[in-house]
């Protein structure tokens, strides 16, 4: 389960890591297609030159690349984008191409202060982990120079463990990866020294230029499937288009209806309870997961029974076609919303509903203290007073940051100021709660002295200055952590990353919080709550 990969809403964008990297051991959704291009595009800029003595960039593919930006901030403003060159010089040239043209085009300001969760950026090989986005550009910069030689300098792939880089470059992009070269697959030549990282390279650009694997002597195995075969040819009968075997060795759609309006989209899958579903290792698979990952990448699939067809093949036909039909009036409409909501998050399949992880966690409850608190000035209270009001405090919301349970004690006693007389009173009263045992500290939190465990809550209502990371107790973030991960089929430590802001109510994932979760899956791994299966998360 854990190796299922449905981030990506083409195959072509994982395929050649599946290859290269991950030994052909991931299950690998095909896509329905969709109006806009999807998947892995090759762009070989004859023209272009790398200027190795002098610049170390490549002008021409520079500026290609803020072309492309700019009629993508015009032609696709709801798809997040990025950018990312082999070489900081690279990178330095595109941002000035696009700096130019961005004064040129004020009217595409917009896309670049919009997508607050996931901002336009441009960035080097280096520097890219994580970073996801609907479009990823490749501006791979080396390659042919003026005299007409290609160097085998490809900067951080040369350089052990550089084939890392690539993967994770190669893999950033959910509906779309575009790469800019002057140079082709045919143009690099391997020799036995020569690093994986470049080979993998290689590889990556045979790939996107030809949409195939650069393998001689590939052997076509014909696997003869009579109960497919004689629905596909009555549906052909009926003028249907009709393709076999969608997707990948892993995972197949038994037969899918072409869009005779769109060739590059399909209208339906048809799954038949032949060979592909006989060979499903269980129920499970077959029935509900399957059918529930292929429905989240955009599938509409009709399920045939062999059993029902050779009873009444008519009756059976009829229905599908129906289904055809039904399926061809909606498309558009289905088209024209995944156009307008680009993905934004990775989709996570519950493991026991089938559905996407929910936000369900309870709302955090703030405290409503007496208005006896703010009769007076906080510091003309006693000790004991003041640390039954932190006590109430503790109980409602604990555990609670220290500095949390000050700002809700000040702001009962209308004190618009934090002054150093209020914060020694509230730190000494604090103290009296722990000497009396009616709280009890861990770290900077605060807890009611009998929990042993806490809940998630939700802090979507709280103001910005509260709604921090580093207020909430580790062992609450530990536990949201857990859940989602548990929640998952398998999902990776950055696709976690908003599922698990999310439950705690944050609306933006900023660099900080990303960094400050990834950083607690950490601690969770160090704890073995949680382990790493691959490149997944696995609830211990």
């Amino acid at each position: 389960m854990l190796r299922w990969h449905y981030h990506s809403r083409h195959e072509s964008l994982i395929s050649l890591s599946n290859k290269e990297f991950y030994e052909d051991k991931l299950v690998i959704f095909p896509s329905p297609g969709s109006k806009t291009k999807l998947g892995l595009v090759f762009h070989h800029l004859e023209n272009a030159v790398y200027d190795r003595g002098k610049t170390r960039t490549n002008p021409i593919e520079a500026e290609a690349v803020a072309d492309a930006v700019i009629q993508h901030a015009l032609n696709n403003p709801k798809q997040s984008l990025g950018v990312v060159a082999f070489s900081t010089s690279q990178m330095q040239a595109i941002q000035n191409a696009l700096e130019g043209r961005r004064r040129k085009h004020p009217e595409v300001e917009n896309f670049f202060r919009s997508h607050i969760h996931e901002p336009f950026f441009v960035k080097n090989l280096e520097n890219v982990q994580g970073d996801e986005r609907d479009v990823i550009y490749i501006s791979i910069g080396y390659g042919k120079t003026e005299e007409g030689k290609i160097p085998m300098s490809f900067g951080p792939l040369n350089n052990e463990g550089g084939e890392r880089r690539l993967n994770v470059l190669i893999t950033r992009a959910k509906l779309r990866c575009e790469v800019f070269t002057n140079i082709t697959s045919e143009d690099i030549k391997p020799t036995e020294s020569t690093k994986f990282g470049i080979r993998a390279l290689k590889s990556f650009l045979y790939f996107a230029q030809h949409g195939r694997f650069d393998e001689a002597g590939d052997v076509i195995i014909t696997q003869k499937r009579p109960f497919e075969d004689q629905v596909a040819d009555e549906l052909i009968a009926k003028g249907y288009v009709v393709r076999k075997k969608v997707g990948s060795e892993a995972f197949y759609i038994d037969l899918a209806i072409v869009d005779p309006q769109n060739p590059g989209r399909y209208i339906i899958g048809v799954e038949c309870d032949g060979d592909a579903y006989a060979s499903a290792k269980s129920a499970r698979d077959r029935d509900r997961l399957r059918k529930q990952v292929m429905e989240t990448m955009g599938w509409k699939i009709f399920r045939i029974w062999s059993t029902d067809w050779f009873r009444n093949p008519k009756q059976e036909l009829d229905r599908l076609v129906n289904a055809i039909e039904k399926a061809k009036q909606t498309v558009e409409d289905d088209d024209a919303e995944t156009d307008e909501q680009p993905t934004q998050e990775a989709i996570t399949v519950n493991r026991e509903k089938g559905e996407e992880i929910k936000n369900t966690v309870p709302a955090y409850k703030l405290t409503q203290l007496p208005r006896e608190v703010a009769k007076q000035e906080l510091h003309l209270n006693s000790f004991a007073k003041l640390a039954g009001w932190i006590t109430e405090i503790v109980k409602t919301e604990g555990p609670i940051h220290e500095d949390e349970m000050a700002h809700r004690l000040a702001e009962a006693a209308d004190v618009s100021k934090m002054t150093s007389r209020i914060k020694y009173t509230i730190t000494q009263a604090t103290q009296f709660a722990r000497d009396n045992h009616m709280v009890k500290s861990k770290g900077d939190f605060l807890w009611p002295v009998d929990m042993e465990t806490p809940v998630i809550r939700d802090r979507s209502d709280f103001p910005p200055s509260s709604k921090k990371l580093q207020y909430i107790a580790p062992e609450e973030i530990d536990l949201a952590i857990q859940k989602v991960v548990e929640d998952a089929i398998g999902i990776q430590p950055e696709a976690a990353v908003p599922f698990i802001a999310k439950l705690f109510g944050f609306g933006r994932v900023t660099e900080d919080l990303k960094d400050d979760i990834l950083h607690a899956i950490e601690l969770s791994l160090d704890k073995d709550h949680v382990y790493m299966d691959g490149e997944f998360l696995k609830k211990s």
